[in-house]
């Protein structure tokens, strides 16, 4: 398997596992606790997604995808081959043969998303360049420097400072 297909599952048991975690928590009367088989309200909702759950697009650090993504560009492939657009582009105007417009799409969708995926990674490494030091321990001096702990945590009471205008 796929590392892509591999965290596509993990995507779908993880929207599962919220979707019964709000039953609990929003429809305690009906699931009660969650082991009487009893489907709430939203678990009900997920099941009537196409595919009955989430549909995750994943796209790994160098542009490969999961099953669900690559069906969604071959969709979107054919649609655009079968439009005026699409077979104005291609040079062979018979999309029944291969080689048609639809592969022609298809391989420019693929090769977009890669370059866009590729571009994205390679400029998130660049922006975290400025952590790069000479030893361990500078690095980590940085990286305590440029991140704030003041984040707001759960049960954290929220103060508001007003200043004087």
């Amino acid at each position: 398997m796929k590392p892509a297909d591999r965290r596509a599952n993990e995507v779908v048991n993880q929207y599962s596992n919220k979707f019964k975690r709000l039953d609990k928590q929003y429809a305690a009367d009906i699931v009660g606790n969650g082991d009487n088989g009893i489907v709430g309200p939203f678990e009900s909702a997920q099941k009537r997604f196409i595919g009955g759950q989430v549909i995750p697009l994943v796209v790994g650090p160098f542009g490969e995808v999961n099953k669900d993504f690559e069906k969604v560009l071959k969709t979107l492939a054919r649609l655009a081959a079968a439009c005026e657009d699409g077979m104005s582009i291609s040079p062979l105007r018979n999309t029944d043969k291969k080689g048609g417009a639809f592969i022609i799409m298809l391989q420019q969708f693929r090769k977009a998303l890669g370059v866009m995926v590729v571009r994205g990674m390679a400029n998130h490494k660049l922006s975290r360049l400025h952590y790069v030091r000479a030893t361990a321990e500078e690095a980590k001096f940085t990286a305590e420097a440029n991140h704030s702990n003041n984040r707001w945590k759960a049960g954290q009471q929220r103060t508001s400072v007003k200043g004087n205008i």
